[in-house]
């Protein structure tokens, strides 16, 4: 469990800020993603199907810190899976010793 903040991947659907317009207009929305997303953020561009059919995905993937929200939650998370974990292994050791009667 880490007290430090991590950095959460966003995607953001832009297939259709882009869809079907020319190169200038891609170029002038695509710039004011990245006014709004900063301009590190990555494009991942895929083709999804389903055996029957096939559809694109444009999506933006930016990158920002956790807010002070997700990181309580996910140190509770963290906490309960640990806690958990550490309950069997007592559990895994009780039933062990009294096998081997250690």
């Amino acid at each position: 469990m880490t007290d430090e903040r991590k950095i959460i991947t966003v995607p953001v659907d832009i297939r259709y800020d882009i869809d079907g317009l020319t190169l200038a207009k891609a170029i002038s929305a695509l710039q004011k993603l990245g006014n709004e997303h900063g301009y590190e953020t990555t494009i991942d561009l895929r083709i999804n199907g389903d055996g029957y059919s096939e559809w694109p995905s444009v999506m933006l993937k930016t990158k920002r810190p956790e807010t002070d929200e997700e990181m309580h939650k996910r140190r509770e998370r963290d906490k309960k899976i640990s806690d958990e974990q550490e309950e069997r292994d007592r559990r895994d050791f009780e039933r062990l010793s009294k096998k081997f009667k250690t």
